[in-house]
């Protein structure tokens, strides 16, 4: 049974959709996920662009 809303859920894992303890955050953007295969999905698609050359005159 959820405490905020009093919802109850036959199986734990309802309650833990319902309200998760840690979302996982993307360190990019800030977007939230419950499932970390989610969050990898994610990261494949919001990382910055990486640059492995550097401008000799910067």
């Amino acid at each position: 049974r959820c405490e905020a809303c009093g919802k109850a859920y036959a199986q734990p894992a309802g309650l833990r959709h319902h309200q998760p303890e840690q979302p996982l955050g993307c360190p990019h953007c800030g977007a939230a996920f419950l499932w970390s295969c989610r969050l990898a999905r994610h990261l494949r698609a919001c990382r910055p662009p990486v640059k492995p050359y550097k401008c000799p005159e910067c």
